[in-house]
């Protein structure tokens, strides 16, 4: 039996996390300078790989072993792969170029979606405590707490600004990731990015109806919410331009 969603855990675990994200994002410099621009993006980069390390590492001495579903090719996966790739582009162009948006976007979506129904992340504990019993949960809704803190802080830190002409790029890099998931789940019966047996989304349903209406729907929904922050971050910086 799992915790609840929307239940005491859930909605504790969210709230915490949400409000020290708030605290973080108000306490940090409006437009920085490149420098700490550069800091902040290594910091967070070394913040994503420990944090799922020691998730991990937790999930090995829990559990024994590490199953297969564990692989690094969930959407919660992203950053492992986008923030190290941009802490490695040194002239801070063509990298940064293509693979921002999906940094932006992508990555805040699917942090935010784990953490509004964290189905899969919540664990069998109904509460918090003893925290000894829910440490790979706490890991887990820390590393899902960075995928919506960086994105924000990059973007208050002028490190980058949401516009809508980047929306292909980040489907681009985000179709490219999926399409790679969706043939591994083929050969290991898996269920990366919950496009194969749907376990914890709300459209499982429809899989009873057809697989392919699932996925699309799924895939659709994904395109447009990615594509809706980059509506609302363009128009949110017009209107403070303004002001």
């Amino acid at each position: 039996m799992f915790a609840q969603v929307f239940g005491e855990k859930h909605l504790v675990g969210t709230g915490l996390l949400l409000t020290l994200v708030f605290i973080f994002l108000i306490s940090i410099k409006r437009n920085a300078n490149l420098k700490t621009q550069k800091k902040y993006l290594f910091i967070f980069t070394t913040l994503f790989l420990s944090v799922e390390f020691i998730r991990l590492i937790l999930l090995v001495n829990r559990d024994g072993t590490l199953a297969i579903y564990q692989l690094p090719l969930n959407l919660c996966s992203v950053p492992l792969y986008l923030y190290p790739a941009l802490v490695m582009d040194r002239k801070n162009a063509s990298i940064k170029n293509w693979l921002m948006p999906a940094a932006f976007s992508t990555v805040m979506l699917a942090g935010l979606i784990a953490l509004l129904i964290p189905t899969n992340i919540l664990g069998v504990e109904q509460f918090w405590l003893p925290l000894e019993n829910n440490l790979v949960e706490i890991t887990s809704f820390i590393f899902h707490g960075l995928m919506i803190a960086a994105p924000l802080a990059l973007i208050k830190l002028g490190y980058y600004k949401p516009k809508i002409k980047d929306i292909p790029k980040a489907l681009l890099f985000t179709g490219v990731f999926t399409s790679v998931a969706m043939i591994v789940n083929t050969f290991t019966n898996q269920d990366f990015l919950l496009l194969n047996y749907g376990n914890g989304s709300p459209f499982q349903f429809l899989i009873n109806i057809s697989k392919l209406l699932y996925q699309l729907t799924m895939i659709s929904l994904g395109a447009f919410l990615i594509s809706l922050f980059f509506v609302v971050g363009e128009a949110i910086q017009k209107n403070s331009i303004k002001s």
